[in-house]
């Protein structure tokens, strides 16, 4: 246990580095402040950080997400809102987890970019033909939604071949049904 020599309170010391002389920040500055007010040290400190402070300029830069200008809080902001950020995150960890999910079932998986799929369908749901909304809410029943022809969970792959553009009502409704009991499903549900 060490003393701290301006509160005289013990404390630990650290796993490492120097043999600390005061418990905090607060007593090292308690402690010197006397002696650098003394000798004008603290003054001439003030004195001279105002001096030399300089308002950081607001630059102007477009969002990775929404390509808005927008003026970051941060000097590495790239996104605009907590909204941009949802959507990025999403963007950017949704195809990570189906290449997990593929290769714990022991499926190939490939990283590739969701809208890649999307454009290549022109944005129309494989099994209803109607045309997706990317930008929909996300519970809204045309979303456009990434689908696996034959499911993760039945050894499907993560991969272009394996995946199609479904809207979201029709990928729910699909399930991790293979696409041959689907269709089945569909036709005698309309029949009745």
């Amino acid at each position: 246990m060490l003393v701290c020599a301006q509160c005289q309170m013990e404390f630990e010391r650290r796993a490492r580095g120097p043999i600390p002389r005061f418990c905090s920040g607060v007593c090292r500055r308690a402690y010197h402040q006397p002696k650098y007010e003394a000798d004008g040290r603290a003054a001439k400190w003030c004195a001279t950080s105002r001096a030399n402070y300089r308002p950081r300029q607001q630059e102007l830069r477009p969002c990775r997400g929404c390509g808005q200008p927008f003026t970051p809080s941060r000097s590495d902001g790239v996104l605009c809102s907590e909204a941009c950020r949802n959507r990025d995150r999403a963007r950017r960890i949704a195809p990570l987890m189906h290449e997990r999910r593929a290769r714990m079932r022991g499926g190939n998986a490939e990283r590739f970019d969701p809208s890649e799929v999307f454009e290549r369908d022109g944005w129309r749901c494989y099994l209803c033909g109607v045309v997706t909304l990317p930008n929909a809410d996300r519970y809204a029943p045309r979303k456009t939604t990434l689908d696996h022809v034959v499911p993760l969970v039945n050894g499907g792959s993560h991969t272009r071949k394996n995946t199609r553009c479904a809207c979201r009502q029709c990928n729910v409704r699909k399930g991790a049904r293979p696409l041959e009991v689907m269709s089945h499903a569909w036709t005698s549900s309309e029949a009745e």
